[in-house]
């Protein structure tokens, strides 16, 4: 009799553990396309978040400089051996690829064009505000998005602090010709669809990423009449050859005594450069930033109570405008999101003085 029982619970573990695997453990991964640290965090959050949104246990692939993020010793790594227990793999377009497979166990995975909202793949502002709305998926997010070794940014506590991210192009990358600085007073006010004399070098992928001078200007400038000319401090982050130089033009055409500006960095180079920039950026009570995924990423990471970044632009002969901002307000307990300087309130500025909490605020 005792040795029927055993038989019996041997055979109950033996169908338990064939479920288990063959059933319960439809997994989450993604599928690294070349890009860079930014893109590849993006990567990495579209298919948290599906895993998170379809209770899929996830799977980590190291991309470059992850090493530096608690993401490299906390995820379970998607190795060949564990890829081998699956009946199929399949790249996810959208939500339904999952909800309607049926076999199992099925090895999901996404990439850069993964459609995570039901709209459109390039969804950086749905994750973000998902990071924000549910606390949980947030909490957990940023705690694999932080680095494993991380030092405090230096920043003053009577100033608030503005965080610049300036692409330049770098490696593949390179800007279209265009002039740097202009009166762009009437620019920033209202959507222009046409597409207005568009020099042969820019790409469309572009549009939003190498932009003129001129756009950090106007934001940094809006931001000081946003907030009466308060004290400010900015510090530039960029990937151009010459930070020096770029430091003395922004200095030179912002002009505000109110206003400090700095730029300690060199262009991007290794592993602590890049992390490095990243973490920083995270840490300012206002983030500033192109089209790009890292600044993005910092975003993520960060609790800025300001961000600023392009949605649309025109030319007008080798002048790039950005002719359509998002600015987000993030308050103790709410957002607030605008699309230009124009749509702010008294209120958004309380609320926003409120949440950075400065001495000199009132």
């Amino acid at each position: 009799m005792e040795g029927e029982y055993h038989m019996k619970k041997f055979r109950f573990f033996i169908v338990f553990l064939f479920f288990h695997i063959t059933h319960a453990h439809d997994m989450m991964t993604y599928k690294l396309q070349g890009g860079r640290f930014g893109d590849n965090i993006f990567i990495y959050t579209k298919a948290k978040w599906i895993a998170y949104e379809c209770n899929l246990p996830f799977l980590y692939c190291p991309f470059k400089f992850s090493s530096a993020l608690k993401m490299h010793v906390v995820e379970k790594h998607c190795t060949a051996g564990i890829k081998r227990h699956f009946k199929q793999q399949i790249s996810v377009k959208n939500l339904t690829d999952i909800s309607q497979c049926r076999i199992h166990p099925t090895l999901f995975y996404s990439n850069y064009h993964t459609i995570a909202d039901g709209n459109h793949w390039q969804n950086d502002e749905f994750l973000y505000l998902k990071s924000i709305y549910d606390p949980l998926f947030g909490e957990q997010l940023r705690e694999m998005l932080s680095p494993i070794s991380s030092h405090e940014v230096d920043l003053p506590k009577d100033r608030i602090s503005i965080a610049v991210h300036i692409r330049k192009g770098s490696g593949p990358d390179r800007p279209p010709a265009q002039i740097q600085f202009f009166d762009s007073s009437s620019n920033i006010v209202s959507y222009i669809e046409e597409v207005i004399s568009e020099p042969v070098m820019s790409k469309a992928i572009w549009a939003t990423l190498l932009l003129p001078n001129q756009f950090y200007i106007d934001q940094i400038i809006g931001l000081s009449e946003f907030f009466h000319d308060a004290p400010m401090y900015v510090r530039i982050f960029t990937d151009g050859n010459t930070p020096n130089q770029l430091l003395h033009d922004i200095k030179l055409h912002i002009n505000k005594p109110n206003i400090v500006v700095e730029c300690f960095n060199k262009p991007h180079a290794d592993i602590h450069q890049v992390v490095n920039d990243y973490w920083a950026m995270s840490q300012f009570d206002c983030l500033i930033r192109p089209s790009s995924n890292l600044s993005w990423a910092a975003q993520l990471l960060g609790e800025h109570k300001i961000i600023i970044y392009p949605l649309h632009r025109h030319w007008e002969g080798h002048k790039l405008i950005v002719d359509e901002i998002k600015i987000i307000l993030r308050g103790h307990d709410q957002i607030n999101m605008k699309r230009s300087w124009s749509e702010l309130t008294f209120a958004d500025r309380d609320m926003a003085m409120q949440s950075i909490n400065l001495s000199h605020s009132s």
